[in-house]
C-alpha cells in the first residue's frame, strides 16, 4: 500500500537534486543548509548516527523532495511512523511534526520516548506482535481523532550469507519487513477510509 505520505512525496519533482552549502538555493533555508552540512560531513555523520552513505543520500533525497513541496501540505494531518526511534524514521517523524502534522512515533526501541512533545506521541511496541498495529492506530484515533498518513519505515537486515542464514533469521526479517507492514497498512486503511485520507 502506498501511504498518504508517499502519495504526497510522489508529487515532488521526478528529478531530485541535492543542495550544497554553496548552492544559492540553500541560502536562507536552514533545512536545506542543514542537510547540505550532513552530506558534506559524511564520515562524521556515518560515525555519529550509524548511517551509511547510501542512507544519508536517501534521506537527502527525501528531504529535498519535501523541501520542494508545499510546506503546509501535512498541517493538520495525523501520521503514524514505524521505526521512528532513529535514522530515517526519526527524521520523517520530526519533519512531519515540524510541518504541522500530529504524529504517533512507534518503535521497539525505548529511545523513541525521547521524541515526546505536544503533538508527537511515542509508542514503544514490537510491530511484529499481534495487536501492535491495532494499538498504534487506536492511539492515533484516541489522541488526535483520526489517521491520515502511514509511513511503514521499520525494517531490518541480517548481514549473513544465504548459506549461513537460519530459518529463524529469515522469519524475523519477513515478520518485520513484510508482515508488520501489511498489518499496519490493513489497520491504517480501516481508520483512513471514513476520512477519505
Amino acid at each position: 500500500m502506498i501511504s498518504g505520505f508517499f502519495r504526497w512525496l510522489n508529487r515532488a519533482p521526478n528529478h531530485l537534486h541535492l543542495h550544497s552549502a554553496q548552492n544559492p538555493d540553500s541560502v536562507g533555508n536552514p533545512a536545506k543548509a542543514d542537510f547540505a552540512a550532513l552530506r558534506d560531513s559524511r564520515p562524521v555523520a556515518v560515525e555519529r548516527h550509524g548511517l551509511s552513505p547510501y542512507w544519508i543520500t536517501t534521506l537527502e533525497n527525501i528531504m529535498t523532495a519535501i523541501n520542494n513541496s508545499t510546506p503546509n501540505e501535512v498541517a493538520g494531518k495525523v501520521a503514524l511512523v514505524t521505526g521512528a526511534a532513529s535514522g530515517i524514521g526519526k527524521a520523517i517523524a520530526l519533519l512531519l511534526h515540524d510541518r504541522g502534522a500530529k504524529v504517533i512515533a512507534e518503535d521497539i526501541n525505548p529511545e523513541v520516548a525521547a521524541l515526546a512533545r505536544p503533538g508527537l506521541v511515542p509508542l514503544v511496541a514490537d510491530i511484529t506482535q499481534d495487536g501492535a498495529a491495532e494499538r498504534a492506530v487506536a492511539l492515533a484515533v484516541e489522541h488526535f481523532g483520526r489517521l491520515d498518513i502511514l509511513v511503514n519505515n521499520a525494517g531490518i537486515i541480517i548481514n549473513k550469507l544465504v548459506i549461513d542464514m537460519t530459518r529463524e533469521d529469515w522469519e524475523r526479517i519477513q515478520a518485520v519487513n513484510a508482515t508488520a507492514a501489511f498489518l499496519h497498512s490493513r489497520e491504517a486503511v480501516k481508520a483512513m477510509m471514513p476520512n477519505k485520507s
